[in-house]
């Protein structure tokens, strides 16, 4: 993680670089198109929240931390891509079986064939999203 390699007094905003984009995010995509997608989306990360969200396993009060059972949350939809190795299709069914126990909302959508990148790209996905969010806050479900 690059907010890591850096010393801590360099405040600077942590940046990945194309090489890391493509790896993490657009690994389905030509080196080209890899590229163009990094022009376009990535920003610097604010340090410290990479910085919180790193070591937040060791502080019990971080403000990173998930409160699973909230049932006065909003809806959730959790939306995974088989193709995604940022955050695998079983994590997030992992993460859904967690989320699940509250009484709030909660729903599960995965699409086999994207990858992290690939759901900023496809209508489908931001249809799908879209409509769950409507019918969401129409309070059905």
């Amino acid at each position: 993680m690059s907010a890591l390699a850096a010393p801590l007094g360099n405040l600077k905003a942590p940046r990945l670089v194309p090489k890391q984009f493509h790896r993490a995010f657009a690994h389905t995509l030509a080196e080209a198109s890899a590229i163009a997608a990094f022009e376009r989306y990535v920003l610097p990360a604010p340090r410290r929240v990479v910085l919180q969200t790193t070591f937040a396993y060791f502080n019990p009060n971080a403000p990173t931390i998930v409160k699973f059972h909230n049932d006065s949350r909003a809806p959730l939809l959790l939306v995974a891509g088989g193709k995604d190795c940022l955050a695998s299709s079983s994590m997030v069914a992992a993460n859904f079986a967690l989320y699940r126990e509250s009484k709030a909302a909660t729903d599960y959508k995965e699409y086999p064939s994207q990858d992290h990148l690939s759901f900023l790209q496809d209508l489908k996905v931001a249809d799908y999203v879209l409509g769950w969010a409507l019918y969401s806050a129409n309070g059905q479900n």
